[in-house]
């Protein structure tokens, strides 16, 4: 019989050993998983969420997918990923958000404000690379329906 789509995916995911991935202008709609996050985005539009340049590589060992730190600039402001996810969506990532972002989420969620204007919405958001910034670290562990988002520990630099 032939394989669907997911499957076909799924076969190819086990086979690979490292990919090497670049989106250009992506866009997450309507990606229910982004919701976890809510309480961290204020009035920030999670259902359409706009990424500039992602590009890494990810390893896949064993049906475990490691995705080394990248940095992300989007919509929803400039943040830092990494950690691992399996094919039964059991997942740990560590996740790096600058105070700035968290600090008008929770104003936002707080006071309340009126909506962001449609421009400010769709605007890809990065850091001054030549300014000090400060991040909360997350960690989101647990399987996708099951899952606990705590506060991290800086990892220290040897």
């Amino acid at each position: 019989s032939e394989l669907g789509n997911t499957d076909k995916i799924y076969a190819l995911i086990q086979e690979c050993s490292r990919m090497d991935i670049e989106v250009l202008n992506g866009r997450l709609e309507n990606y229910e998983y982004m919701l976890m996050l809510s309480d961290y985005f204020g009035d920030k539009n999670l259902n359409s969420v706009q990424f500039d340049t992602l590009q890494n590589h990810m390893d896949i060992t064993n049906g475990k997918l490691s995705i080394p730190n990248m940095t992300i600039e989007s919509t929803l402001g400039h943040f830092e990923l990494e950690g691992t996810q399996d094919m039964d969506f059991n997942m740990d990532y560590d996740l790096k958000i600058p105070w700035s972002v968290i600090k008008k989420g929770a104003r936002y969620k707080l006071f309340g404000k009126k909506k962001t204007k449609k421009e400010e919405e769709d605007k890809i958001i990065e850091i001054d690379p030549n300014k000090k910034t400060r991040f909360l670290n997350l960690k989101i562990f647990g399987n996708i329906d099951d899952y606990k988002i705590t506060l991290g520990k800086k990892k220290r630099k040897r």
